[in-house]
């Protein structure tokens, strides 16, 4: 991972010597939302802002589901014990083995993190009685960290493009091949969506581009649990999903390439957006990239007239949290 970013970057441009970077956030950002602010969001310094507690929750929950994971494969004869009570129906006690494997909740948030926790366990019990042994129950990849270097032909020229991934859980599934399972803690979003399907969809490039789907196998299914919402999906993967992703990809890389990215025609987003004011739709400068960067303002046509004077220190604020 650490080399590969050094040799590669979000903010890529035609005269770069490194290769370009594309996430599924990258990709999903550019794709659903705005490009513009996938644009801004890789070239804008980055002000230190308050963590949400929504962000908190879900890192420590996810750290906690990567120990328990873990601690299963240190303790493979608890799993299996755990299997064995559950196919006798013992399921108060597979539970409180199990339960012995997962971190307890702490810090500021441990009330709803174990809420979570504990519907992940619950879940994870009800897969015990239809598993053989622990190489069935636990994942073949946890918390995966992938890089995969491909190249994209845009008009002739070929293009290296790093994809970067990190997939939470891949488990065996009965056809021979695997499934790909994210954890969400926020709120339910219906999965048979084209947004939700492909973001699982580039996870299943990156795989097999890394060369790891070599050893785990193809991806055949993937699904999400939603402990918050206490509800989980799981779906057969598409070829159909794949092709439109790749399409998705070869897009963001000729928008790179051309320098690209529009703005949103959604005024709905550009309320949620932290970028709005160094925005080309609404930016009184010509260069809002390089002011937030510390250079000095170059103001569009007309447009210094139109902002009062605390609106001008308003912005030169901005720049300056930007820059600290």
């Amino acid at each position: 991972m650490g080399e590969l970013n050094e040799t590669s970057t979000y903010a890529w441009t035609v005269d770069s010597d490194k290769r370009i970077r594309i996430s599924k956030s990258t990709l999903d950002t550019y794709s659903n939302w705005c490009a513009q602010q996938m644009w801004l969001g890789k070239v804008l310094p980055h002000a230190d802002v308050e963590e949400k507690d929504y962000l908190t929750i879900g890192s420590n929950v996810h750290d906690r589901t990567e120990h328990f994971y873990n601690n299963g494969w240190d303790n493979t004869d608890v799993i299996d014990e755990a299997i064995a009570d559950a196919k006798k129906g013992n399921y108060k006690s597979a539970r409180e083995k199990l339960r012995g494997l997962f971190p307890d909740a702490e810090g500021d948030y441990a009330d709803r993190e174990q809420q979570y926790q504990d519907w992940l366990l619950d879940n994870d019990i009800l897969r015990l009685k239809h598993c053989k042994d622990h190489t069935d129950f636990l994942p073949v990849g946890n918390e995966l960290d992938l890089d995969a270097i491909i190249e994209v032909d845009v008009d002739g020229t070929t293009y290296e493009v790093h994809l970067r991934g990190i997939i939470d859980r891949i488990f065996k599934d009965a056809e021979g091949g695997v499934a790909l399972m994210e954890l969400k803690t926020g709120k339910w979003h219906n999965a048979n969506t084209p947004k939700m399907k492909m973001e699982m969809a580039y996870y299943a490039y990156v795989l097999e581009q890394s060369g790891a789907a070599d050893d785990l196998g193809d991806v055949t299914h993937y699904g999400w649990r939603y402990p918050k919402a206490d509800h989980w999906d799981y779906m057969e993967m598409k070829k159909a999903t794949l092709t439109a992703m790749k399409k998705r990809l070869h897009k963001l890389v000729r928008a790179y390439v051309e320098h690209d990215f529009p703005t949103t025609k959604d005024e709905f987003k550009c309320g949620y957006c932290d970028y709005i004011d160094f925005c080309p739709k609404g930016t009184p400068f010509e260069n809002p990239v390089e002011f937030a960067n510390g250079a000095e303002p170059i103001w569009k046509e007309g447009r210094k007239d139109e902002f009062p004077p605390h609106q001008i220190v308003k912005l030169l604020d901005l720049r300056g949290a930007w820059m600290k």
